[in-house]
């Protein structure tokens, strides 16, 4: 039996990549990501960089995978990005996402502190902030959903069920960001991990994007 897509990504889909759609308002947007870049390259945090780089390509791959679902089950994805964008990258992320996901690991980056054995409440500082940081990222994707912006349509994703698979999926990757900025990985070994993430994501655009056109 046929099973047409959702309204909501009916309408993704038209906007995906729509360069019709560019709007000013992305300006201001990307010239905020250029300053945290460089103030970062300035005061050689180049752990910090490296994790930015590597959340937003980890983050794209996550929804080119959000788009495969979307195709294969041709109903619709796991969340898709509603409402009006500059543009839309895939149904569930757009420009204005992705830019927030680029620097936010900056600011998190600030407030951690460097004492990574220091214990808050007798827990090991980094999974309490990786808890928090999970809870803040939950509570923002809630937001999303309840003003329509980000919508959820299987019924195991759907509010309120969605919710804590959101803290869980989010704590273990903001943990997972906490580790990387940690480690001691040589600067190399970081341009290789980050440039291997981004080989994947290109590689995988290309395939899914522009030959077969899935997403």
């Amino acid at each position: 039996m046929f099973i047409p897509y959702t309204r909501e990504a009916e309408q993704a889909l038209e906007q995906v990549r729509n360069v019709s759609a560019l709007q000013w308002s992305i300006l201001p947007l990307v010239a905020v990501l250029l300053y945290v870049y460089a103030r970062e390259i300035q005061e050689k945090n180049y752990n910090t960089l490296f994790t930015c780089l590597a959340f937003a390509g980890c983050g794209l791959l996550l929804e080119m995978l959000n788009g495969l679902i979307m195709h294969w089950t041709g109903r619709t994805a796991l969340w898709v990005a509603a409402g009006e964008s500059s543009y839309l990258i895939f149904v569930g992320i757009n420009i204005e996402i992705i830019l927030c996901f680029s620097i936010i690991w900056a600011a998190a980056a600030r407030v951690l502190p460097e004492d990574r054995g220091m214990k808050i409440l007798g827990l090991p500082n980094r999974a309490v902030f990786a808890g928090t940081f999970g809870f803040f990222s939950m509570c923002t994707e809630a937001l999303l959903n309840r003003a329509g912006l980000l919508v959820w349509q299987w019924w195991w994703f759907k509010w309120p069920y969605a919710l804590p698979q959101i803290l869980v999926f989010y704590t273990l990757a903001w943990y997972g960001l906490i580790r990387f900025q940690d480690s001691e990985i040589s600067f190399r070994d970081r341009c290789r991990i980050v440039g291997a993430i981004y080989a994947v994501l290109i590689t995988a655009f290309v395939v899914f994007a522009v030959v077969l056109k899935w997403v």
